[in-house]
């Protein structure tokens, strides 16, 4: 049996990611601000932060569960351009959230580990967030807005997620890593920031686990390694066989960004795990899918 599944923010690493695994299984239909050649026929552009429109969409669409991972997720877009942010990120979250539980609907939210503060590691779901970057508030706020309204969600976290698709909305870390390296730049990377880098397979594998499954409420999802964004760039450089001292490590506060990131991302995935058997690749193994 086949079900319709929409997913928004198609032309992203996740979206995409979502899409190929399950394309092949579900009647999915996608949405993206701009057009894409990605399935044009079953692409439906719209711009979310058109809230006044979104109900009009979805009852031509409907579909029978939403996968909403469109936001604005770069840190710095979010600082420079907040009310646009909050409009995409809060608003249409929340504008969907109501469809949803008007149609019995449900939905899979994606948010963020930077709703945390950092200061710790093995952050399980239900601990305190306390976010340090308006991007981070935006997706609590997100997360707080479909927790009110809608009864069957599941709101996902993930953690620096990466992977290759062609033509992406915009580079992820490696990708951007690869590219500077191939081309001789140099790079800047901290080396006090500690990821568990998440390759986008191992998210799109959980989405379609728990696409129909009758658990609720929030899942943290993550690589199986905890190590620094410098270290992480150090395995890219490794795997890929290029000039490692085209990279230097600095430190947080001298990285010039406008606003505070996490020194810490790190997740406790019992309950992925002891759920929905959650495996996560080892970085080597996500690094192998990178055939770029």
């Amino acid at each position: 049996m086949t079900n319709r599944v929409l997913i928004t923010g198609a032309t992203g690493l996740i979206g995409r990611g979502v899409y190929s695994e399950l394309g092949t299984e579900h009647e999915v239909i996608l949405t993206a601000r701009k057009i894409s050649n990605l399935s044009p026929n079953d692409f439906h552009p719209y711009d979310l932060s058109k809230v006044d429109g979104i109900v009009n969409f979805l009852d031509r669409l409907k579909p029978q569960v939403i996968v909403h991972t469109a936001a604005v997720t770069s840190i710095d877009e979010v600082a420079q351009n907040l009310d646009y942010a909050n409009l995409l990120n809060i608003e249409a979250t929340r504008e969907i959230a109501k469809w949803c539980e008007e149609n019995n609907v449900r939905m899979i939210h994606f948010s963020s580990d930077f709703v945390f503060n950092g200061l710790k590691t093995n952050y399980q779901e239900l601990d305190l967030a306390n976010p340090i970057s308006s991007y981070g508030k935006t997706k609590l706020l997100s997360e707080q807005a479909v927790q009110s309204i809608l009864r069957n969600h599941l709101i996902i976290r993930p953690i620096l997620v990466y992977g290759y698709f062609d033509g992406l909305a915009r580079m992820n870390f490696p990708l951007l890593v690869l590219s500077n390296l191939r081309s001789g730049k140099k790079m800047e990377i901290t080396e006090d920031q500690l990821r568990m880098p998440t390759h986008v397979s191992d998210v799109s594998e959980i989405v379609n686990k728990t696409l129909f499954s009758e658990e609720t409420g929030l899942l943290h999802i993550a690589g199986s390694e905890l190590l620094s964004v410098y270290d992480f760039a150090l395995k890219i450089a490794d795997h890929f066989q290029l000039d490692k001292s085209l990279m230097m490590p600095v430190k947080t506060h001298s990285a010039n960004r406008d606003e505070s990131r996490p020194l810490i991302s790190g997740f406790d995935l019992q309950r992925a795990k002891s759920l929905f058997g959650y495996h996560p690749k080892t970085i080597e193994e996500g690094l192998r899918f990178l055939a770029i």
